[in-house]
Order: C-alpha cells, then sequence, then structure tokens
C-alpha cells in the first residue's frame, strides 16, 4: 500500500494462503451445515481482521511519510465491473473445481479472490488511519459487497453441482 504498486497488489493476492473459509462458507451454506458455516466465517472473520490491522498499520506509518496520492488503492474504493467479474469467475471456478475434487486446492482462483476479495478490507483499514477522504468506509462497502457476491457465486456453483442443501437451514442461507 505504501509503494502504492499494482503490481505488489497482485504479489500480495498471489502470497495470500489458499481461502478456504471463504469458500467453506458457501458450501456450508450449499449443504445446511451450521456448524461448518460458524467456523468458516470465524476463520474468515480472523482472516480479514488481520488483513485489515496489516491496513490500519500501513495507514499510520503513512502519516509519517510526504503526501503521496495512493491512485492504486483508491481503484479498490470504488465499485467496478471487471473487478466483479474477476471476483465472480474465481470464487465460480473455485467452487467447481473444489466440488469436482475436494482435494485439490484451486490456487488461481484463489488470486482472483484474494486481489478482489481482501486488498479493499486492507485498503479500508488503511484509509481508516491515513485519514485519506474516501477510503474509508468506502473501500469496507466495496469489500462487503465483494464478499456476498461471492458466496452467492460460489454457493449457486455448488448447487448447480448437485450439492443440494440437507436440511431448511441449508436452504435458508442460500436463499
Amino acid at each position: 500500500l505504501l509503494v502504492d504498486s499494482p503490481a505488489l497488489y497482485l504479489l500480495g493476492a498471489l502470497f495470500l494462503p489458499f481461502l478456504s473459509p471463504v469458500i467453506g462458507i458457501s458450501v456450508a451454506a450449499a449443504t445446511g451445515d451450521g456448524r461448518h458455516f460458524l467456523k468458516s466465517f470465524g476463520f474468515s472473520l480472523i482472516g480479514g481482521l488481520i488483513l485489515f490491522a496489516a491496513g490500519l498499520l500501513a495507514g499510520f506509518i503513512s502519516t509519517f511519510l510526504p503526501p503521496a496520492a495512493y491512485e492504486q488503492a483508491g481503484i479498490f474504493t470504488r465499485f467496478s465491473w471487471p473487478m466483479l467479474v474477476v471476483l465472480v469467475v474465481g470464487a465460480g471456478l473455485a467452487a467447481i473445481i473444489l466440488g469436482r475434487s475436494p482435494r485439490v486446492k484451486p490456487l488461481i482462483p484463489n488470486v482472483a479472490l484474494g486481489y478482489a476479495l481482501f486488498l479493499p478490507l486492507c485498503v479500508a483499514g488503511f484509509g481508516l488511519t491515513s485519514g485519506l477522504p474516501g477510503y474509508w468506509p468506502d473501500a469496507l462497502i466495496v469489500f462487503v459487497v465483494h464478499l456476498i457476491s461471492a458466496e452467492l457465486i460460489a454457493s449457486l456453483a455448488f448447487l448447480a453441482g448437485g450439492v443440494r442443501p440437507k436440511n431448511v437451514f441449508g436452504y435458508a442461507v442460500t436463499a
């Protein structure tokens, strides 16, 4: 964030661990497993808080540096259709790959998910402590929209692949 380089944002997404808790929420919703849903949601929350804290730290450090525009970080504060397409493709492919082979980690779709999903969350933390106008809470709103979209697409992909809810909870969460 401090360097504001698109290449480094992509590199950050490459180094994210496999986002199985994010996809796990969709699996739990599609199958109706409440315990798995809460577990996946909790792990996703922990991972998100770590990235948000990293953004907070970077924003705090930026207050001691000469003023900069942070134009590339600003991309993650606005909704864009191309970014949503990246997210939808990543979530859909991850669900399809996991649906066919549960032991295979879909690492390429993971990069798309990390880039479109968690970078806005990190930028939200950055905006909160840097004081840049329009970064907080705008990037947080983008994160929430992307998270809901990713969960919906992955759940629909699992349903299309034949995974059906076992109970009313599964139908309610999927709906």
